[in-house]
């Protein structure tokens, strides 16, 4: 193996990786060392001129080609993992790579990834280590006292370690990412819970940094006022947004660094703070106190400092009557306010692309950081109730208490200045990060790469800064609005807020029991998840319920937003698992019995189309429309039969069609599911997918077929004998004839085109002008005559399908809006019309179906006289009274029978021209007609005549759906 030992100055993985390379051949090794010393010279002489915005180093092309063996193409080069010098995020290379020997240079901008205390441990405790330790602490001391301060450090570490179990366990189960919190939520909930979180995350950030800036300016004017006694400090706007504007345009500044090369100015900021600290402490340690005073009113601050001694300590020990935020309120306020520092914690989860061994520094990190403010925060508390007498007593709320009591209170200033401005700069990297990956993956809606291809581009100064360029600008808005601190709760709630999600996902991936997950943290499990996810959301509405309903309105708001407008992408997430273990569970409960009652019936469609939907046009296409609005809640499966041997082609064909009809289902807005079979011929594959189709009791009910010629492209004998098929299962059977002249098409189907010569019924009449019509009369064909007679047994079953389906039909805006339903009866004469409209609106009443009734009298068709006899209603009933009553075919004891009477003096084919006739002249605005249909012949002999007596039955008819069942499908009982 070769090797050069010198690394390029970028510290470029790319430069690394050539530097390393395999001598192949022993006759080649001088050559390739000779190559190498070529490159080491260039990267000499070349990255002197390289400036820090240069992207991917320029030598790595060239190095690459360079180290290549002689007679290999360039293309066909192995590629080697490349370093960004000024997007950080993006550099994801081997480790082994990125080890670089250590020097000034490479601690100003670390070449490797950060460790656990660049990239962790020292954002994190900047983000808690800051105005609220040297100004507020004193204050909340002051009204609740040590005891109620140390509670609520220990509710604290409580919810901390609940934080961090839930990041633990998500970062620990896959190799990271740049994205942070974000990246976190949206690759394990899903994009639409993650862009809902992300954008909370970005105004908490946006507020965060608001809030410190504006503490900046707070802690100046306080240092200069800190000797007034017993006077409220005034809030001075003027002044406070011209320092913070200074200051974030400094902050600004710095972001321009990179994450990598900020981070060591983060180290520098971080020991300061912590040099204050600790000389604040030893300030209230070793500094000599004063007597307590004995003219309150002209007090200062400085003259409570009595130094540690038991006095003072046991003056602040509980609360004080004094106190204005008593009772569990005041608590909770207090609270609030302590525990809005913590909220930086999450901070220590920004850098997940940029972490050396994210999964183990992470949650080290956070844990060490939380630890490290948890115990200032406890130290700092213990000291000054020691130190100062009744702190109650002391001015300005006790505010300046350490400004006072340090050596030099510009020590503090400048300790606070510093963590201030590193806390800022952190949440201005953190919130534009996040807008960053949201953007990349197109979450904001009409703000996407697609539209806008320069967001996703890094060529210019501008492409690269605009999501640091546009949190600057939110920032200094919310500067501008005044006051942060009043809004400083959202912090708090924030943080706890994402504290719950992050548990309620390990929750979810270990009740679904994912086989993918399997975090290396293994300190929790479903109670404790569990338990992180209630505590957290139910402390946000005793802390600020305005805020918290306010928060959880955007959430839901921005959930539904994203649900809509997020693209279909596919992250893994734990909403693909939680479905899937929903869905299963579910059918096991649905598969456990028979559900024979038709209550809740209702129609699961299987669709028989053979060709490619790709061809689709006309019938076909309404075909579709009609399915769809059709179901109603139920299953919608498209199937297609690829007709040929089980062989590798005839696979391909089915692939290929499956993908076609899903592109087209996703194109056309439907709600249905594809299903293609192989067999020798469309019949079989007709009889396989209605066996097979659906899982458990979750199964199509109804099969429907275009008319054979138009809408279902096969051979007339297999059409019969699917129909003839269909009719020996308990499965609905549909046939639709017609459909191409009925413009279903809804706003965002108008693409499709249908054929010039169709009438479009629908869009083209006033509201309610046409009608959806059921003919409650019995369509036999002479090819069935012999079988069915007048009346076919199943006859009844077949028109309450027909009920059904007319009803159902319209329960869809579209056709409710534009038709009203009609039923179509006959009688014989004028005497029967009025006690057959009376029965039927009274079976409608009973069913709950709003229609009409249209009786139609045979003798107005001019049938001679010698050919009718004329029998009554009620001799027709009296008649019936005598026949068996206890028929398992009649569906209701009170529905209008059609008696064979009105029809048995006709034979089959005058009966069939009447009922035409009758559909002709009453069926000017009919739309749709349901119609029985008779069972087909038994025999393959009479099917085709079976289908072309049907098909010039309704040749000249309406749109028509013929319909059969064996089952009645409506319910009439409570």
């Amino acid at each position: 193996r070769i090797q050069i030992h010198k690394t390029s100055a970028c510290g470029c993985v790319a430069c690394a990786c050539c530097l390393k390379a395999e001598a192949v051949e022993p006759e080649l090794e001088l050559e390739l060392a000779a190559k190498k010393r070529a490159i080491a010279t260039a990267i000499e002489d070349t990255h002197t001129h390289q400036s820090a915005d240069s992207g991917a180093c320029s030598l790595h092309t060239m190095s690459s080609q360079l180290l290549l063996p002689p007679g290999t193409d360039a293309d066909d080069r192995p590629l080697l993992p490349v370093c960004r010098t000024t997007d950080d995020t993006l550099s994801e290379a081997p480790e082994e790579f990125a080890e670089v020997p250590a020097s000034w240079s490479h601690f100003i901008t670390p070449a490797e990834k950060l460790d656990m205390f660049r990239g962790v441990f020292v954002p994190a405790t900047i983000g808690i280590i800051g105005p609220t330790l040297f100004l507020r602490m004193a204050y909340v001391l002051a009204q609740s006292g040590f005891l109620l301060t140390i509670l609520m450090m220990v509710f604290i570490l409580i919810l901390s370690l609940m934080l961090l179990s839930g990041i633990s366990a998500i970062v620990t189960n896959g190799a990271m990412r740049p994205g942070g919190p974000y990246f976190l939520i949206s690759r394990t909930l899903g994009p639409e819970l993650g862009g809902a979180i992300g954008v909370l995350l970005i105004l908490e950030h946006i507020i965060a940094s608001a809030f410190f800036l504006s503490t900046i300016g707070e802690i100046i004017f306080l240092s200069d006022e800190r000797q007034t006694p017993t006077s409220e400090l005034s809030y001075k706007y003027t002044e406070e947004v011209a320092v913070s504007t200074i200051c974030l345009f400094a902050c600004y500044l710095l972001t321009l660094l990179g994450v990598r090369a900020y981070s060591s100015v983060g180290v520098i900021f971080f020991f300061v703070k912590m040099g204050a600290v600790v000389i604040a402490l030893g300030s209230f340690l070793f500094r000599r106190g004063h007597d307590h005073p004995t003219d309150l009113s002209q007090a200062t601050s400085i003259q409570f400092f009595s130094g540690p001694s038991g006095t003072s300590f046991m003056s602040n020990l509980h609360q004080s009557s004094y106190s204005k935020d008593t009772g569990v309120e005041g608590f909770l306020t207090l609270f609030s306010i302590v525990f809005a520092a913590f909220s930086g914690l999450a901070c220590g989860a920004n850098s997940t692309g940029d972490t050396r061994d994210a999964g183990r520094n992470i949650p080290r990190g956070m844990l060490y950081a939380s630890l490290t403010g948890i115990g200032l925060f406890a130290i700092m508390s213990l000291i000054i109730a020691c130190s100062v007498w009744k702190l109650y007593l002391v001015p300005n709320n006790a505010r300046d208490v350490v400004l006072t009591v340090t050596v030099n209170s510009w020590i503090v200033v400048v300790g606070m200045v510093a963590c201030c401005l590193g806390a800022t700069v952190v949440h201005l990297v953190a919130a534009a990060n996040c807008m960053k990956f949201m953007t990349k993956d197109s979450l904001f809606p009409y703000f996407t790469p697609k539209r806008f291809p320069f967001l996703d581009r890094s060529e210019t100064w501008i492409q690269r800064q605009w999501p640091m360029l546009l949190t600057w600008l939110l920032v200094q808005c919310t500067i501008f609005a005044g006051s942060p601190a009043k809004v400083a709760p959202i912090l708090s709630l924030t943080y706890l807020f994402f504290t719950s999600v992050m548990n309620a996902a390990v929750f979810l991936l270990v009740v679904i029991g994912a086989p993918s997950f399997r975090p290396r943290f293994r300190h929790f499990n479903r109670y404790t998840a569990l338990l992180g996810t209630v505590v957290p959301l139910a402390a946000m509405f005793p802390i600020n319920t305005k805020f918290t309903f306010i928060i959880i309105g955007m959430f839901l708001f921005l959930l539904i937003m994203f649900s809509f407008a997020s693209p279909p992408v596919d992250f893994g997430d734990t909403t693909q698992a939680l479905l899937y273990h929903q869905v299963r569970k579910y059918l096991l409960r649905l598969g456990k019995r028979k559900w024979k009652s038709a209550k809740f019936w209702r129609p699961s469609l299987l669709l028989l189309e053979t060709r490619d939907p790709m061809a689709l046009e006309g019938q076909n296409m309404n075909f579709m429309f009609f399915g769809n609005a059709l179901k109603k809640g139920g299953l919608m499966v498209v199937c297609s039969v690829v007709t040929g041997e089980y062989d590798p082609t005839s696979l391909m064909k089915r692939d290929e069609m499956v993908d076609n009809w899903q592109l087209f289902i996703n194109d056309m807005h439907l709600k249905a599911l594809p299903v293609c079979t192989i067999a020798e011929n469309t019949r079989v594959g007709v009889r396989q997918s209605m066996m097979l189709t659906g899982l458990g009791n979750m199964k199509p009910n109804t099969l429907m077929l275009g008319w054979f010629g138009e809408g279902c492209a096969m051979p007339p004998l297999h059409y019969g004998q699917v129909i003839k098929d269909t009719v020996m299962t308990d499965l609905h059977l549909i046939l639709c004839r017609g459909l191409e002249r009925i413009d279903m098409r809804s706003s965002s189907q108008r693409h499709f085109p249908l054929p010039p010569q169709s009438v479009r019924l629908i869009q083209s009449t006033s509201p309610h002008d046409l009608t959806v019509d059921v003919w409650a009369c019995p369509v036999v064909v002479p090819a069935c005559d012999s079988l069915c007679g007048v009346v076919w047994p199943d006859f009844e079953a077949s028109l309450s399908l027909c009920l059904q389906l007319a009803n159902t039909l319209r329960m869809k805006s579209f056709w409710a809006e534009r038709t009203r339903l009609r039923v179509v009866t006959f009688v014989q004469h004028e005497q029967d019309v009025d006690m057959e409209r009376r029965m039927w609106m009274d079976y409608l009443r009973h069913i709950r179906m709003r229609a009409d009734v249209v009786v139609l009298r045979i003798a107005d068709l001019g049938v001679h006289n010698d050919r009718m006899a004329y029998h009554s209603r009620a001799s027709m009933m009296s008649q019936d009274d005598d026949e068996d009553d206890d028929d398992p075919i009649a569906f209701s004891p009170n529905i209008p029978k059609l008696h064979k009477n009105v029809f048995d003096r006709f034979p089959c084919d005058e009966r069939l021209a009447m009922i035409q006739q009758m559909m002709r002249q009453h069926c000017e605005k009919c739309c749709l007609a349901f119609v029985p249909l008779c069972p087909p012949p038994l025999t393959d002999d009479t099917l085709q005549d079976y289908l072309l007596q049907l098909d010039a039955f309704s040749k000249d008819a309406p749109p028509i759906a013929f319909s059969h069942s064996k089952i009645n499908v409506i319910f009439t009982d409570l």
